[in-house]
């Protein structure tokens, strides 16, 4: 079932109840349940992963009430997670570790991701077909969950720190001096896109990209950089945003409605990036991810360990127990939770 469904559901139940406890000589609500079952309606409860330091991997089947470590069988820096289902994900890192699931993380086997280099992003869009990207512009490929990757040619010698496909054909990766590469084929052919920002000779990285469609996009990075395309990428305009922080990922629902992460507050936009509406956190530690999943709930990790949630769409967030120390990447919770 697609969470969306899931929360559907959820609301009709709901409903229903509040029907019930409103009509006059409302009947017995438990009538017909098994017995022992609770009357209380619970909340959906989320299926996440967050990866990090030292081969950690942690899993939640509850919203992060409970965080629990996965036994990767590594001690590699992992970057980046990506699960497609509750069964079925794969997380990258240093030296070209590809690690892949399908049981919901239970078990992870190591695949041979055709590169040694660092990877720093994944994306898959099916059970089959999938990126990575990383070091020295590098781009792995695979058509068969991972039991084959095969190197792309980016054109780019820069880090490519973030990637984003919207099916299996059109994807966007962006990175170290401001590069942007795209493709229109799956990977076939990557092209180098104009970001405005950057240069040889200049620390401006773009960290995070996400894409809704085909034409909506956004990039983020250094000094407070916010870059927007309505056009798939062949033009890229810079957004207005206060100070100078150093954005570590954005993530969009649609074409009005998302966040990035800075290292001192949450940005919100509700209408695409026109406005952005800074929301200050008072944590221990700077957020360097987070993901939502509608327009409430999200989740955010630090490089010092912390897993913080939101229930109001980032203008609070309360503390979850990780368990660890050590630095976390990346978080994720797939769309499509069973």
């Amino acid at each position: 079932m697609h969470y969306a469904d899931f929360r559907s559901d959820y609301g009709r139940g709901l409903s229903a109840l509040k029907a019930a406890l409103l009509s006059p000589g409302s009947a017995d609500l438990t009538a017909g349940a098994p017995e022992g079952a609770n009357s209380t309606l619970s909340p959906p409860s989320w299926l996440g992963w967050t990866v990090g330091s030292h081969g950690v991997v942690l899993s939640t089947a509850d919203g992060g009430r409970s965080w629990n470590p996965q036994d990767t069988g590594g001690r590699r820096h992992l970057r980046s997670v990506c699960f497609i289902d509750a069964k079925n994900g794969w997380t990258v890192g240093t030296r070209g570790a590809v690690l892949h699931t399908g049981d919901g993380g239970n078990s992870w086997s190591a695949q041979n991701g055709g590169t040694s280099d660092d990877l720093r992003s994944v994306i898959f869009v099916n059970e089959r077909t999938g990126w990575a990207v990383g070091a020295n512009g590098v781009i792995v490929h695979t058509t068969d969950g991972g039991s084959t990757w095969r190197w792309q040619s980016s054109g780019v010698k820069k880090t490519l720190k973030s990637v984003a496909f919207v099916d299996s054909e059109a994807g966007w990766a962006v990175g170290d001096g401001g590069v942007i590469v795209h493709t229109q084929d799956g990977g076939r052919n990557w092209k180098q896109q104009n970001s405005g920002v950057g240069g040889f000779f200049t620390i401006d990285s773009l960290e995070s990209v996400s894409f809704v469609n085909f034409q909506t996009g956004w990039a983020v990075g250094y000094e407070g950089i916010i870059l927007h395309t309505r056009d798939g990428g062949r033009e890229w305009i810079r957004q207005k945003t206060e100070g100078k922080d150093f954005f570590g990922s954005v993530t969009f629902l649609d074409e009005t409605t998302g966040w990035a992460s800075s290292t001192s507050s949450i940005l919100f936009t509700r209408d695409g990036g026109k406005t952005w509406i800074r929301r200050p956190y008072s944590l221990r530690h700077a957020l360097h991810a987070v993901t939502f999943v509608d327009t409430n709930e999200g989740w955010g990790v630090s490089l010092e360990g912390d897993i913080v949630h939101s229930e109001d769409g980032g203008r609070t967030w309360v503390a979850q127990s990780s368990g660890v120390t050590s630095g976390l990447y990346a978080v994720n919770f797939p769309k499509k939770q069973y």
